[in-house]
């Protein structure tokens, strides 16, 4: 069975019911779910949002036996070694350049290409999933993502946000952009889409 990739935009107060059931129904081997930080070198910050996506999982009935969090404070072949034997790796969300600068440093990028574990990311992990990632913050740039899906994906959507419209227009002359609100998410197995939520593709 192809693995599972979730692209999400963001979740302020846990799943949606939605999302919650779909990963009760597919999320089925939860014995070590892995969190990558955004920022390697911010641990308190980390620390803190790891523990509540930990939680998210566990109200929505898909507990995990335990978590680690990757990040400067562990060396890069014990992260690639945690990452490969993980059941899911969860990318967290933040600056997204700055985290795809840690994978790459790391091996965590190849390691990730190359497991079968589900893998998840909010935000800036959404965004380095991609095959084609983009930082409206920094735009325009344009950069490869990790490819795990042909999907470029825009968070936090605001119609009323000119320039982040701007970036997200000019993007999609060359591909399509998913622009997700927040408690959307995009499910990829295989061939199978499943989108939940407002998102509005470019």
């Amino acid at each position: 069975m192809p693995r599972l990739l979730g692209f999400f935009s963001g979740f302020p107060k846990g799943f949606p019911s939605d999302v919650a059931a779909f990963l009760r129904e597919h999320l089925t081997r939860r014995e070590s779910l892995v969190f990558v930080a955004s920022n390697a070198a911010n641990h308190a910050k980390t620390d803190y949002y790891a523990a509540a996506l930990n939680d998210y999982f566990t109200q929505a009935g898909v507990p995990f036996s335990r978590y680690h969090v990757l990040d400067v404070r562990i060396s890069f072949a014990r992260a690639v070694q945690l990452a490969a034997e993980a059941d899911c790796v969860f990318l967290m969300g933040g600056n997204p350049v700055t985290q795809m600068q840690y994978l790459q440093k790391s091996g965590l990028a190849k390691a990730i290409v190359g497991t079968q574990a589900a893998v998840f990311g909010l935000s800036a992990g959404a965004i380095n999933m991609a095959k084609t990632s983009f930082d409206h913050t920094q735009f325009p740039l344009i950069y490869a993502g990790l490819g795990l899906a042909d999907i470029t994906i825009h968070p936090h959507f605001d119609l009323k946000k000119q320039d982040e419209l701007a970036a997200i227009r000019q993007v999609s002359t060359q591909q399509s952009v998913y622009a997700m609100k927040d408690e959307s998410a995009i499910f990829v197995q295989g061939v199978q889409n499943t989108l939940m939520g407002e998102i509005v593709k470019f």
